[in-house]
């Protein structure tokens, strides 16, 4: 933790810094995340959503916890007191004109149609027979990461298969915030820090990204 916030600005971050469309990555004190630092050089394991649906906001993720694995839609202040005690950084989302796939929207608009979005295609993965119930892990198939080649050809979200990061790919390219331009296995989960492995649509761009500081959240 002490390594990342010397390359990370830290901030403090409340209920109302976070956005619809901005994106969290967690680092965890763990085996996996020793492994994964040693070997891949990977700083951040778990890419997570922010959305908001009835003026709610949600965090959207695949996650194993304790007492609730698989998909997620989370409430963002049930998901923060999980994660609190692990470092969190925040990608914040921002929107750089007011037109979105040839419409004029006000930012508030283009949040809620991207929430939308996320909500609409993530939905066959929360019940019934497409629900993922478990997390595909961070093992040995993560070497596929090391030398990706080629185009994206289409995502399957599987069961007990599909991680994290993959689906986080999944639900940006069908909300249109990213370019499906690359193949799945050039996205792990550092790839996401400020989205520098990304090919992002206009008018998103997400050009701040820092370390959070939940000292004063929920205080208010």
């Amino acid at each position: 933790e002490s390594n990342l916030k010397n390359h990370f600005e830290t901030r403090l971050v409340r209920y109302e810094d976070i956005q619809p469309g901005d994106i969290f990555l967690v680092s965890f004190e763990s085996i996996s995340k020793m492994f994964s630092d040693s070997i891949f050089r990977i700083q951040f394991l778990h890419p997570s959503i922010v959305i908001q649906e009835d003026n709610e906001k949600y965090v959207i993720e695949l996650m194993n916890y304790g007492n609730k694995k698989g998909f997620h839609k989370m409430e963002l202040d049930e998901w923060i007191n999980r994660q609190k005690h692990n470092t969190i950084l925040l990608n914040k989302m921002r929107i750089e004109s007011d037109q979105f796939e040839g419409k004029y929207m006000s930012e508030q608009q283009i949040r809620e149609e991207i929430s939308r979005r996320m909500v609409s295609f993530s939905q066959p993965y929360s019940d019934g027979s497409k629900k993922i119930e478990s997390v595909g892990g961070f093992d040995s198939s993560w070497w596929r990461y090391v030398n990706p080649e080629g185009g994206y050809s289409g995502q399957k979200i599987e069961n007990e298969v599909t991680p994290c990061n993959e689906f986080c790919v999944y639900l940006l390219i069908k909300s249109g915030v990213i370019f499906a331009d690359k193949s799945i296995d050039h996205f792990h989960s550092d790839t996401f820090i400020g989205m520098k492995g990304f090919s992002l649509k206009k008018p998103f761009s997400y050009d701040q990204h820092y370390l959070c500081d939940l000292s004063y959240y929920g205080l208010e």
